[in-house]
Parts: structure tokens; C-alpha cells; sequence
């Protein structure tokens, strides 16, 4: 029983009376402790107190920096040079408004009179001008260059009067431009301008015998058997794709290019020559390209010969017309004849007039026979004075020429001159003098020289 009772010995575990028996808070059981407590609030908050610590010592660092107090730092106040704040508007043409900063100009300063002052910084200014859209630019105090727009703001003016007397002004200046206009402006004008060039159309009677240019006959001159009608006609030409040679003024060919579209007189203005109180004229001054023809038919109306050049000597030749241009509120204005106080590119000449002149001056050089002569074996150069036709255009343009004096020697009064008649596109010798200076020329009719009669007392 050795081993039985060495069984028997061993106690046996408790076993709990009943299984619904509750546990005791001293009761140990091999369970994972509980999780510990959520600390996850505290750490947000330190995030945040770290963030502040460090905007707040960046702000710190650039408000010392900047020596300005807390928040935004102050724009420096820029030193100004005597008249950097002080500003012409101008407009060219002058109608329409302009205003600075939302606020209308009544009356804009003249040039040389007492000009705007504006303030430092940026400055919005508008020209309003029918037909043409809004014109905007920015100008800055000091002065910068433009930061776009329609407008220039590098030429400087001297005030003349006032309390800024002597300073430099900037001319802030608008100025139209037919690349401004809408197609149908631009249609709108070209169409006033051909109607202004169609009042130049005129005519006369080519007599039995006269002579007329004519592309087809020998040396594109044709000579009449039958009196015939000759119509006189001025085109305005909007094709930039010509190639045709162009006369600009009195200085020989040039490229017309940009003035297919219609150009300025000037690129720009010399403001330092302009006198006190100057204003522009309320005209837009431009040149086009323009070209004559002469159309020929028999008195019952049968034609003989249309679109003919203007001239036999230089057919097919383009040439610069000045024009006035004014907005009327609703249409185009067209005219030849400047304001009073805009004569800067007037030259006067009828459209007739204008081909004898650039036939007179064309390429301005030694081999231009018009342009000097040969005299005892010497070339002398040559001065054309006037140019000056009827009041029926179609009877052609007399000129005349004499011997330029030296740079100094002046004009004699009683200076010979010689004169010579354009007629259907025809140079005659009109006296004696150039008929000489010009041999080839052929001299004019008895009925020719009564023209020349007519036209002298104007020419004088």
C-alpha cells in the first residue's frame, strides 16, 4: 500500500464550490495588463506650441530685418529727381478724352505749360476716341519704360511756365494708327478717302495733233488724229503685295511699304522744337499711296485707250498724297488742306502736280536730266520753284527750273527760268530757256502756250 498512499498524499487543487461564484479583486489570473492611457492630446498640443514658437521667431527675425513692425513691411518711399513726377498727355489726333486713374482730363496741360503731377507708383491712363476701342497704357513715378498699351512715354518736353519752370517733363503720347481700326473702319475710311480722290477726276480735249502718253505707242507717246476726250483719275492703293516704285516728297524713290495702311508724317516728334502751349490739331495726318491714270476716248464716247500711265517718262510710278483726317461722330472726313497750326507736311501740290514733281526729282542724282543740266561743260544742279495747274486739273501743270546758286549765293530776282508743261501725261519745253536745257522735249502748240499764258500769272 506503499504506493497508494504516496498517492493518496498529494493534495488535490480547490475546485470552487459554484461556477457563478464572482471573482475577487484579489483574485490573480495570467490575463495582459490593460493598455495605458491615451496620451495623444498632449503631443498635438506640443506641435502647436512648437509651430508658434517658430512662425513667431521667423516673423521676429524679419521684422528685425526690415526694422518695420509686425505685419506686412511698409514700401519704401523712392527718392525722386527733380520733375520725375511731373507728366504731358498728349493725343494725335487730339479729339476724344483721356483720363488718369478712372478721372476724366477736362483740359489736359498744353506742352510747356504747367504740367500733371502724379503721385509715386503705377498709373492707369486711357484715351477714348471714336471709333477706335479704349487705348490703355501704365506709367510709372518714377518713370519707366511702358508695360504695354498704345502709348509712349519716352520723350521729354521743358516746362516753360509755372512753378516747375525749367524742369523736364515726360510726354506720355497716344497716337492713331490705322493697325487700331477695325476692318470695317478700315473699309469705312479707304472708301471716304477714294471718294475724296474721285473729286480730282477731270477732263479735257486733246486737240488734233497733241500728243499723249499711251503704254502701246513708241515710246509710250501717242499723238492725236482726231480730237479725243482725256479723263484725268486718281486711284488710293491699300495692297501692301505692290511692288510698284514708289516717290516719297521731294526726295526720290523710297519703299511705301507701310503706307499701303497709311502712315504717319513722322515716326515722332521733337518735342524741344515745338513752341509753348502747343497743342495737336484735331486731324489724324497720314500719307497714302496713290496713282493716276488717264483714260482716252473719241468725243462720241468709243474708247481708245484706258488706264493709261500717268506720265511717259516714269509709268507705272506710285506716290505719297498727304491727307487731314477727321472723325465726324458717325464718318470719315477727308481733306488735303491742313488746320492753321498744322502745316508740317502740307505741300500743296494738286494730284497733276504731284506726278510732274516726282518726274522732276526721281532718283535725285546727276543722271536725272531734270534734276541738273550741263552748262560750259559744267553740271549745275537745278531748282524747281512752283508747281501750278488750272482749275480744271486735266489742262495739266506748269513748272520751272533754274540754275541753284552756291550755299552762298542767293536766288537772282530776275533769274532765267525755265519752264515746262505736263499735259495727258506729256512734258513739253514751254520757252525758249528749256527747250534748250531740253532738246528732246517736244515744244508746245500754239494752243499749248495759251494754257502756259494762263497758268504763268499764278505760277508768278
Amino acid at each position: 500500500m506503499g504506493d497508494d498512499e504516496s498517492i493518496n498524499d498529494e493534495e488535490e487543487p480547490a475546485v470552487p464550490e459554484n461556477d457563478d461564484d464572482e471573482l475577487t479583486e484579489t483574485d490573480e489570473f495570467d490575463y495582459p495588463p490593460p493598455p495605458p492611457k491615451r496620451r495623444r492630446p498632449l503631443a498635438v498640443i506640443a506641435v502647436i506650441v512648437l509651430i508658434i514658437v517658430l512662425v513667431g521667431g521667423g516673423l521676429a527675425i524679419s521684422r528685425a530685418a526690415s526694422g518695420g513692425a509686425f505685419g506686412p513691411a511698409p514700401t519704401p518711399t523712392a527718392t525722386l529727381l527733380p520733375g520725375e513726377n511731373l507728366f504731358y498727355i498728349t493725343s494725335n489726333p487730339s479729339w476724344g478724352t483721356i483720363s488718369v486713374d478712372g478721372h476724366t482730363l477736362a483740359h489736359p496741360p498744353a506742352l510747356g505749360s504747367q504740367p500733371l503731377t502724379l503721385s509715386a507708383g503705377g498709373h492707369t491712363i486711357v484715351w477714348n476716341a471714336q471709333p477706335l476701342p479704349p487705348q490703355k497704357c501704365l506709367i510709372f513715378v518714377p518713370p519707366q519704360q511702358t508695360s504695354g498699351g498704345n502709348c509712349s512715354a519716352t520723350d521729354q518736353m521743358t516746362v516753360q511756365n509755372g512753378k516747375d519752370a525749367g524742369l523736364s517733363a515726360t510726354v506720355v503720347e497716344f497716337t492713331l494708327d490705322s493697325s487700331l481700326l477695325s476692318r470695317p473702319q478700315f473699309t469705312a475710311l479707304s472708301n471716304a478717302i477714294q471718294t475724296y480722290f474721285n473729286t480730282f477726276q477731270a477732263t479735257d480735249t486733246v486737240q488734233t495733233g497733241e500728243q499723249y502718253a499711251e503704254a502701246n505707242a513708241p515710246n509710250n507717246v501717242a499723238t492725236a488724229t482726231q480730237p479725243l476726250k482725256a479723263t484725268f483719275k486718281v486711284h488710293l492703293d491699300t495692297n501692301s503685295n505692290s511692288n510698284l516704285p514708289c516717290y516719297v516728297g521731294n526726295v526720290g524713290l523710297q519703299s511705301c511699304s507701310s503706307c499701303y495702311t497709311f502712315c504717319s508724317p513722322s515716326t515722332g516728334f521733337d518735342f524741344s522744337a515745338l513752341p509753348g502751349n502747343f497743342r495737336f490739331p484735331p486731324t489724324w495726318d497720314i500719307y497714302t499711296v496713290t496713282y493716276a491714270t488717264w483714260d482716252y476716248t473719241t468725243l462720241s464716247g468709243q474708247s481708245v485707250a484706258t488706264n493709261q500711265p500717268d506720265t511717259a517718262a516714269s509709268t507705272n510710278l506710285e506716290y505719297t498724297t498727304a491727307l487731314f483726317i477727321t472723325w465726324t461722330g458717325s464718318q470719315w472726313h477727308v481733306s488735303d488742306i491742313p488746320t492753321k497750326n498744322d502745316t508740317s507736311f502740307y505741300s500743296g501740290l494738286t494730284p497733276p502736280c504731284s506726278v510732274v514733281q516726282a518726274t522732276m526729282f526721281n532718283n535725285n542724282s546727276l543722271s536725272n536730266p531734270y534734276y541738273s543740266v550741263t552748262i560750259n561743260g559744267q553740271p549745275q544742279n537745278l531748282s524747281w520753284q512752283d508747281y501750278d495747274s488750272g482749275h480744271n486739273l486735266a489742262q495739266g501743270c506748269l513748272t520751272g527750273a533754274i540754275i541753284q546758286p552756291g550755299n552762298n549765293t542767293p536766288v537772282a530776282a530776275n533769274a532765267p527760268e525755265a519752264y515746262v508743261l505736263y499735259r495727258f501725261g506729256v512734258l513739253l519745253a514751254a520757252n525758249s530757256l528749256a527747250h534748250r536745257w531740253w532738246p528732246s522735249l517736244p515744244v508746245v502748240s500754239a494752243y499749248e502756250q495759251g494754257i502756259v499764258q494762263q497758268l504763268l500769272p499764278k505760277h508768278k
